[in-house]
């Protein structure tokens, strides 16, 4: 992958290397093109890194396993090094690779993988120490004051600053990304008296169950006067900004065979028996002889068959006979997104509205005073009920966020229009989809951006998600430091762009009792599918 475009970290679980169905890592491939694969540990899995070499390409590091050159690896992944160093005991020796980084590149950021690192929890106290802390203190040298830490110790949802003493290691303090500003970074720099570590997990994520956790991260570059948490140059023009732009992460149970509704292991590893060990496979077995397996009945081998459908070759079905919400209006619905400060808002500072009927975009946003929380959700309802009060209202999983937080805005902020905000028509694609059954989706997950990137929408290359939005607006809230507005519009229209995509794709996609139970009798042994 080309480094000015930014690179690929994809972290796998070792269980999903090694088990039967070997086209799931196949299809992380398809999925993911990296640039260097990890498998984390801390248990030592040297079948798993076999086997991930034989299906990609570029570099597998698995850091309990160590490497040619000892315990310490180093590889460079496209503008960052990453240091691998298999256990804790060999930090000393990742500390002089660190420092002869820094000597030949100072402006090379630094990724550390350590499955050793870890938080602890004093059960009595119930305070949390950092694992470590004193030699990890030492990997960051001087005339830099940060290092990111990778650990499979950790689950891929936890992300924090930890601020240390450089010379013992001593905790200062624990931290939100978000609340390492530039000015920090300065003094930690010219005083060099703390460092930053950014501790991130890899591990697997307790909701995903026993499939494990697919990450992904992206390296690179973003824009350094907004995100002073992750791009600031340290003000002696060294770029000492967090290498990870972002991470994605999905339960490994989206990949291969286990990808299809229906597929828990036990069935994933009946049909692994049967010799069924991918989608293709199974598209291409009777349905007798899936009914005959344990657990599968008629109606449930029918929807694997079109959920496998569906994902090999990413055109969405539907089920039912169920119209589309708002199919019957004169006009399409408006496709809704909203922007806020975080999962539990003290402001909705950005709501944006397609309309396909013109194909224009509209953004209500709250750029001077973050202060008032009720100004946007005021001027876009009252908007709404002067020009709009015909039109239904289209979001994706909106009940449970959008419609939430919109309908509590009005009422606190704007009560004049609580009455007016109640009449209009509110639908939501993903209830009407996923919740109530009506359609069967492509995508690694039900997420938005998933499903409409397997429809072929092409995103706009913002770089931006929800979570990141939040952070930066909440810097502005805290600073009065300006966002790149331009830039976090687009993110917006761009969601309410895909959500639209997802519409217009459901719309032209074949009902399942006329076309996709039916299969092209070129294809054989699909012409049982009835």
């Amino acid at each position: 992958m080309d480094a000015a475009v930014g690179s690929t970290v994809l972290a796998i679980p070792a269980e999903m290397a090694v088990m039967r169905d070997s086209t799931a890592l196949t299809d992380v491939r398809a999925h993911v093109e990296p640039d260097l694969v990890l498998l984390p540990g801390p248990d030592r899995r040297p079948q798993a890194v076999a086997r991930a070499r034989q299906v990609f390409e570029g570099p597998v590091i698995h850091p309990p396993l160590g490497g040619a050159d000892g315990a310490v690896q180093h590889h460079a992944v496209g503008d960052a090094s990453i240091v691998s160093v298999q256990r804790a005991t060999a930090l000393s020796k990742a500390a002089s690779t660190v420092a002869e980084i820094h000597a030949d590149a100072p402006n090379r950021p630094v990724i550390l993988v350590c499955d050793d690192v870890g938080v602890s929890v004093d059960q009595t106290t119930l305070e949390a120490s950092l694992d470590h802390a004193d030699a990890l203190a030492d990997v960051v040298p001087a005339g830099r004051s940060r290092v990111t830490i990778l650990t499979g110790r950790l689950p891929a949802e936890y992300d924090r600053c930890w601020v240390l003493d450089r010379a013992d290691g001593t905790i200062r303090d624990v931290r939100e990304p978000s609340a390492i500003r530039l000015d920090d970074d300065r003094s930690e720099n010219e005083g060099s008296t703390t460092v930053s570590l950014r501790l991130r997990g890899v591990g697997s994520i307790d909701d995903y169950g026993d499939s494990g956790t697919v990450v992904t991260m992206r390296l690179g570059h973003d824009t350094p006067q907004e995100y002073a948490g992750d791009d600031a140059t340290d003000g002696t023009g060294v770029a000492d900004h967090w290498p990870i732009r972002s991470v994605d992460s999905i339960g490994s149970d989206a990949f291969g065979i286990r990808a299809v509704d229906g597929v828990g292991p036990k069935t994933a590893q009946a049909l692994v028996d049967r010799d069924v060990r991918s989608r293709a496979d199974l598209l291409e077995t009777p349905i007798s002889e899936l009914t005959a397996l344990p657990g599968i009945g008629a109606s449930a081998a029918d929807r694997m068959r079109q959920h496998a459908r569906v994902i090999e070759t990413g055109e969405p079905c539907r089920v039912t006979e169920e119209p589309l919400p708002g199919s019957g209006d004169a006009d399409p619905p408006l496709c809704l997104d909203i922007e806020t400060d975080g999962l539990s808002p003290s402001i909705i500072w950005q709501i944006g509205v397609y309309d396909p009927a013109t194909d224009n975009y509209r953004a209500f946003v709250e750029r001077r005073d973050p202060s008032d929380p009720g100004a946007v959700v005021e001027t876009f309802v009252e908007w709404l009920v002067e020009s709009q009060a015909d039109r239904t209202l289209l979001t994706w999983n909106g009940w449970r966020f959008d419609y939430k937080h919109l309908g509590v805005f009005t009422e606190r902020y704007a009560p004049a229009y609580r009455d007016s905000w109640g009449s209009l028509a509110k639908r939501d694609l993903y209830r009407w989809a996923v919740t109530d059954g009506n359609a069967v989706l492509p995508g690694r997950t039900n997420k938005l951006t998933a499903v409409a990137e397997a429809l072929g929408y092409e995103r706009a290359g913002t770089g931006l998600d929800g979570a990141t939005t939040a952070a930066a607006y909440s810097r502005f809230v805290r600073t009065g430091e300006p966002l790149d507005w331009d830039r976090h519009e687009r993110y917006c229209e761009d969601d309410c762009r895909a959500l639209w995509s997802i519409y217009d794709a459901l719309m032209d996609a074949p009902i399942a009792a006329q076309d996709c139970d039916r299969t092209p009798a070129s294809q054989t042994g699909l012409g049982d599918f009835t």
